[in-house]
């Protein structure tokens, strides 16, 4: 996994991740200093094959099931993917926040 701190002013969160072959797709979650999960991966995040243009919802994959011996896998976290393909590649992946997020994040990543 990948771990990255974000400040509390934080309003948007985009992820890259690149597949360059095998089962593909995203999750993560999103948790404060004290290890509380805050956020996760769901139906809320878009992607797109381009960094800053294209966003539309993520779609779940047909890989939830492959992705279910990662720790931390089900309440209502999503492995998902950019819609439009390609499944080998890059994709981005972002979630906008209405408020500001509390506390510092710590963005755990598993692809």
């Amino acid at each position: 996994g990948i771990n990255a701190e974000y400040g509390a002013a934080t309003k948007t969160i985009q992820i890259s991740c690149k597949n360059t072959g095998g089962p593909y797709g995203l999750l993560a979650d999103m948790r404060d200093s004290k290890g509380k999960i805050n956020d996760v991966t769901n139906g809320g995040w878009q992607c797109s094959n381009h960094p800053s243009k294209g966003f539309s919802a993520a779609a779940k994959t047909s890989n939830q099931r492959t992705f279910n011996g990662y720790k931390g896998i089900g309440g209502g976290r999503w492995v998902f993917w950019n819609r439009s393909g390609p499944i080998v590649g890059t994709v981005y992946c972002r979630k906008g926040y209405l408020e500001d997020i509390i506390e510092k994040l710590i963005l755990q990543m598993q692809n």
